[in-house]
């Protein structure tokens, strides 16, 4: 694969220039903030270049990780990661849309499903047609995303998402007509003083009494990252 310079990691390297989402903020809080069982099956939707599979697949020991992509190069760049990295034989890049994936054993289901999903509407179109399936929820909607999670979830699974803090409450009441619960949520700050403009969430069928609920500030008002973040990510970014 050529074309593009690697972007290095702490325990893997990786090329994102095919793909039709670039490694961001986002997807690197997701990956770096999400609860992950201790085994089991995950899947990342909308895998893009496969960073979020990559981190988990770093963070767990044991557990199987599909990855699947409605855009065929990004897909394809994501099994050229997985291939390189040291953990090829956990992860799988699968070229599919969610609503048409099956996974190969029916009776298999997923302990994390997580997302970076689609959050623009048509208004903020550009003239890129395979950004705009990316990016852009005509190719997959809220509502579309819980109720393919929930078809694929393991009862004691959990579903995660990481999305603008304005889309929640559309999201959250899918998730509740579905029989989720809200059972974590994370503000993201991104300087210090100001108002959330991220939030990751997780939810499982099960109830608990309250969620758990913290503030994660990104930078502080001189610009330089917090402590908080640092650590946080100190085990995936060089220079940390």
């Amino acid at each position: 694969m050529t074309g593009g310079r690697p972007f290095h990691f702490r325990r893997f390297s990786m090329m994102h220039h095919e793909s039709t989402m670039k490694i961001g903020t986002d997807a690197v809080l997701l990956g770096a903030m999400v609860s992950v069982p201790s085994d089991g099956r995950l899947l990342d939707v909308g895998t893009g270049s496969g960073i979020i599979a990559l981190m988990l697949a770093q963070r767990s020991l044991n557990c199987l990780i599909d990855a699947i992509d409605i855009d065929l190069p990004s897909i394809e760049q994501a099994h050229y990661n997985f291939r390189s990295s040291r953990w090829k034989l956990r992860l799988t890049a699968i070229h599919s849309s969610l609503q048409a994936y099956l996974p190969e054993q029916s009776s298999n289901k997923y302990n994390l499903i997580l997302s970076n999903p689609p959050f623009f509407s048509n208004s903020f179109k550009t003239n890129g047609e395979r950004r705009n399936l990316a990016r852009h929820t005509d190719s997959l909607s809220h509502a579309e995303l819980v109720s393919n999670a929930v078809r694929l979830l393991h009862p004691k699974g959990i579903f995660a998402v990481i999305i603008p803090a304005g889309n929640y409450t559309e999201l959250d009441n899918y998730c509740q007509t579905a029989g989720l619960k809200l059972t974590k949520l994370i503000r993201i700050i991104p300087v210090e003083g100001r108002e959330a403009n991220r939030l990751i969430i997780e939810y499982q069928f099960e109830t608990k009494e309250k969620p758990a609920e913290t503030d994660f500030v990104i930078r502080r008002n001189d610009s330089q990252f917090t402590p908080a973040y640092k650590l946080l990510l100190k085990d995936f970014y060089l220079g940390l």
